[in-house]
């Protein structure tokens, strides 16, 4: 019999490998630890800093266009907001399967509903809602008059965020306007739904808004510059990206709205803070199965959030500010694009429990 120490580092360098799925079967001991929920973060984690030191490289597919926003779909689908349209694509190989087409401009924001229903916010100030099953274009939704640049859905609303400084409120089912939120001081750049009934709205300031009444509970204060994107985790807590020159992810408890902690990371010496040509701000975020926050820069930077900080999991990738869009799957790949796709994989076996 091996020390349980001694099985651990067996099964992370199997994890490495790709290969533990086959240690569960050998005895009990191995089937316990292989469900190990720590032991299989821990597997994970090191496979990720296999990327970080350049051992793994992740998988590349080349398009010949910008992705503005990424988005995980059912049935292996990934859905790529571009101009004027949305490609949709194997999750696991990055194969076009479909185009859908009917904007006029860019696609910066999507949302896929509990039952695969798509929707897409561009800059012609439109909505558009497609059906998850075969692509066929539903409807249109109209009434803001700037750039859709935010959607979050729920079971039955669909929330859209725009540079008009509104957020409408639309009945899935019908497409009906229920509600239009005002009140904003800024245009909205991003929506994250929480699970106390509970709307996050990020600009200039981060809002909170109640999805019942629609009535505004209160304002989240602690951070200094232009939230570019936020997340909300499993049990609530909230995370936003913060455009200025340290980078710094905010964490926000959901339940009462106090900042908990920063995570920060910046690639320039505090010397340069005035010269903001030489910045990689952050531009997106996504948080993992297991609860970990990856975000992506301007230029590509992709990090991982880790001991009250964010490790570098790839540098930038270029120098001109596109933007980078970021996206986990339903069974754990990342997706990274600026403009070129990167797919990562962390450990499918390690995705089991989840």
């Amino acid at each position: 019999w091996l020390p349980d120490e001694l099985l651990l580092m067996i099964l992370a360098q199997a994890a490495i490998l790709e290969t533990s799925k086959h240690c569960s079967p050998v005895c009990r001991r191995w089937q316990r630890l292989c469900q190990d929920r720590s032991v299989k973060e821990a597997s994970m984690d090191a496979r990720w800093h296999l990327y970080a030191e350049g051992k793994l490289k992740p998988k590349m597919i080349q398009v010949d266009h910008r992705f503005r926003a990424l988005i995980s779909g059912f049935d292996g689908k990934m859905y790529c907001g571009t101009r004027g349209g949305i490609e949709v694509r194997s999750d696991k190989d990055g194969s076009l399967l479909q185009t859908l087409t009917g904007h006029t401009d860019l696609v910066p924001s999507l949302a896929v509903g509990l039952d695969g229903t798509l929707y897409s916010g561009s800059t012609d100030t439109t909505i558009r809602v497609w059906s998850g099953e075969t692509g066929a274009h539903i409807r249109t939704l109209e009434g803001h008059t700037g750039g859709v640049f935010a959607l979050s859905v729920n079971e039955t609303k669909l929330f859209s965020g725009s540079r008009d400084r509104t957020i409408r409120v639309w009945q899935c089912s019908t497409g009906d306007l229920l509600h239009t939120m005002r009140g904003l001081r800024s245009g909205v750049m991003s929506l994250a739904l929480g699970p106390q009934d509970q709307l996050y709205s990020g600009g200039a300031i981060i809002q909170v808004w109640s999805t019942t009444d629609y009535t505004l509970l209160r304002t989240l204060k602690g951070h200094g510059s232009l939230i570019v994107a936020l997340a909300v985790a499993k049990d609530g807590t909230v995370f936003s990206a913060e455009r200025s020159v340290r980078n710094p992810i905010h964490v926000w408890s959901g339940t009462d709205g106090a900042l908990l902690r920063t995570l920060k990371w910046h690639d320039n010496d505090d010397d340069d803070d005035d010269d903001d040509d030489n910045h990689d701000y952050l531009h997106s975020l996504a948080i993992a199965p297991n609860g970990r926050v990856f975000s992506a820069t301007e230029c590509g930077t992709i990090l991982m959030s880790q001991s009250g900080g964010q490790t570098v999991i790839a540098n930038r990738s270029r120098e001109d500010p596109v933007g980078c869009p970021i996206a986990f799957t339903r069974d754990g790949r990342l997706w990274t694009a600026n403009p070129l796709v990167h797919l990562w994989i962390a450990s499918q076996w390690w995705l089991n429990i989840y």
